[in-house]
């Protein structure tokens, strides 16, 4: 009938297609011109603000594992100036430019290609770290290299033809000497770095995956540096050396720490460190020439950290203060801190990590208040959370692995009114207070009292559960025939088999579920968590550790600190055999002369 139409009325089909075409067309243009705001909107669906009148935006996409952003302190106006730099993994460092152009700054930084990329553990190693130093307009990027199938350290200086940061350096200066001779490994190599308002420059060092290094005064990694900004050591460095004044010595800032990836400055160039352990990582302050005592073990990482003790591993992989100028007053004095991931899961983490929580500090003070969550990850595909940096208009952050269409993308939280928190993804501390928590539980200093105080949940449960009130308490509701012991019966015996954390972590989610479960009478009412919640609020819970640790003696703790001190080659033994061989001396010396003595009275009685 269609084709009889048109034999019939060719003029009429003909005016008819174009009154279609003519009616379409706007409707695709319209559709081609929103197509890119509808992947940009796509992009930022992964990623959640947890505060109110916030919300996520994608800054910019095209990113291949990026690690580190710097933005310029004071930028240009033309369009074509520098915004901020990035640096990616595998070599390259790329600018933004004020209209948001990408462009290559610098490529092949390092050339390291691993047999099996991201996300094997192998391939964690690269470039990392990009800090600004204003002044002089010089840009430095941390890094390591490879040579004769070994890794070391490096940094690189790029300078320019002018004070002003440009979009391509002029020359480059490489400082290998102070790592020349001690090797690195993945994921422990050199970290990121900060430039201070005395004009020095700060980095962060791995141990390399050799534990006693860490202790060693005379190797780079496990510590904290510092440096003169032509790569020279700083004479009032607390171990400086006037006469080895290039020795590794004299650039030793702190020492004693496994990974300490990210590194931040406040107002007063105090600096702040994050360390990743192996299931305990730590936040703290810097207190020059001292001792963070890392000694391979899970209780080290505990040792002179000050402000938080994360229980169970989060990877903090980077972190920065707001000070007193920054654009958000209402976070200011605080530290955000991207707890990264791991690569051996998908999807949001169960345990806290891939968000950005805020830490009040006060200098000397530690922890004002119960960190906050920011921002947290939804997504479903593997990821993870590596920079996070204040720009002129948001908290910028980024994922790390490409989404499920190959893209990568450069985020960033800004201020939006009348948005609400998207509360199906809750972390743990948004649930203990939604859940009204606060109002029989007491954590520093603030909440009720009708429950016990929270502070150092994570010391004093372990040893709770393993009491023999607790097993009495068990006993006795074997004969019970309350449905919801009879329930949990079967649980209940198989928690009594765990030993430590492991127990105390089953025994929460149960706690969390139906606070009856082990106990006859409870005064808790059941918080009707789901699955989710379950697992974000005992990750929060896991968090509650005192500073100090109550299962050590005094005297158990001054032998682990003995033990530190020992095996630090500089600092004890040529110490200690000093002083005995000078006790020795005079006691032989003693000794001798008592022994003459009396041969000579003998002698005058004969």
């Amino acid at each position: 009938m269609r084709s009889w139409i048109s034999r019939r009325n060719p003029t009429e089909t003909v005016m008819k297609r174009k009154a279609y075409r003519n009616f379409l067309c706007p409707f695709v243009f319209f559709a081609i011109l929103l197509l890119p705001f509808h992947l940009w909107a796509q992009g930022a669906k992964d990623w959640v603000a947890l505060v109110k009148d916030h919300a996520i935006e994608v800054e910019s996409t095209g990113w291949h594992f990026p690690v580190d952003i710097a933005f310029v302190p004071e930028p240009g106006t033309n369009p074509k100036d520098p915004l901020y730099y990035v640096t990616e993994l595998r070599g390259t460092l790329k600018v933004v430019t004020n209209d948001r152009t990408v462009l290559t700054y610098a490529e092949k930084i390092n050339t390291f290609q691993p047999a099996t990329e991201l996300p094997s553990t192998t391939a964690e190693m690269g470039l990392t770290g990009v800090c600004l130093d204003p002044e002089n307009g010089y840009l430095f990027a941390t890094s390591v290299y490879e040579k004769a199938g070994t890794f070391y350290n490096k940094i690189v200086r790029f300078e320019h033809e002018t004070k002003a940061f440009a979009v391509k350096p002029k020359r480059s200066i490489e400082f290998r000497k102070i790592f020349e001779n001690d090797e690195t490994a993945s994921a422990h190599q050199i970290g990121k770095c900060e430039i201070g308002k005395d004009g020095k420059l700060y980095v962060g060092v791995g141990d390399g995956h050799v534990i006693h290094l860490a202790q060693r005064l005379d190797n780079p990694n496990g510590k904290i540096l510092r440096l003169n900004l032509d790569g020279s050591a700083p004479r009032n460095n607390p171990f400086y050396n006037p006469l080895a004044p290039d020795s590794v010595i004299s650039y030793i800032y702190a020492y004693g720490f496994r990974n300490p990836f990210a590194i931040a400055l406040d107002d007063r160039d105090s600096l702040y460190f994050t360390d990743n352990g192996p299931n305990r990582d730590r936040l703290g302050e810097i207190v020059p020439g001292k001792n963070y005592l890392w000694d391979g073990t899970n209780e080290s990482m505990r040792g002179n950290s000050g402000i938080w003790n994360w229980s169970d591993s989060v990877a903090p992989a980077d972190m920065i203060y707001l000070g007193e100028s920054t654009n958000f007053q209402y976070w200011k004095e605080r530290l955000l801190v991207a707890q990264g991931g791991t690569t051996t899961e998908a999807g949001p983490s169960k345990k806290g990590k891939i968000t950005i929580n805020s830490f009040k500090v006060k200098l000397g003070f530690g922890l004002q208040d119960r960190p906050e969550t920011l921002v947290a990850y939804k997504g479903s595909y593997q990821q993870l959370m590596i920079l996070v940096a204040e720009g002129p208009d948001g908290i910028y952050f980024s994922g790390f692995f490409p989404d499920f269409e190959g893209n990568t993308y450069i985020y960033k939280l800004i201020r939006k009114e009348g948005v609400v928190p998207d509360t199906d993804v809750l972390s743990g501390v948004e649930l203990f207070a939604k859940k009204e928590c606060t109002g029989c539980h007491r954590i520093h200093g603030e909440g009720g009292a009708a429950g016990p105080a929270l502070d150092g949940l994570m010391d004093r449960l372990p040893q709770r559960l393993a009491s023999s009130e607790y097993e009495k308490q068990l006993e006795e509701l074997e004969e019970s025939q309350n449905p919801i012991h009879v329930k949990y019966r079967e649980i209940r015996e198989t928690i009594s088999q765990m030993k430590g954390e492991e127990r105390a972590i089953s025994w929460l989610r149960l706690h969390l579920e139906e606070p009856k479960f082990d106990t006859i009478q409870s005064s808790m009412s059941n918080p009707k968590l789901s699955e989710e919640e379950n697992k974000q609020l005992v990750a929060y819970l896991l968090t509650l550790r005192s500073m100090q640790d109550p299962r050590l003696s005094t005297m158990e703790n001054w032998h682990r600190r003995f033990k530190v001190w020992w095996d630090t080659d500089y600092n004890a033994r040529p110490t200690v055999f000093f002083i005995v061989g000078i006790f020795c001396v005079l006691l032989f010396q003693s000794l001798s002369r008592k022994i003459r003595r009396r041969f000579d009275y003998k002698r005058k009685l004969q």
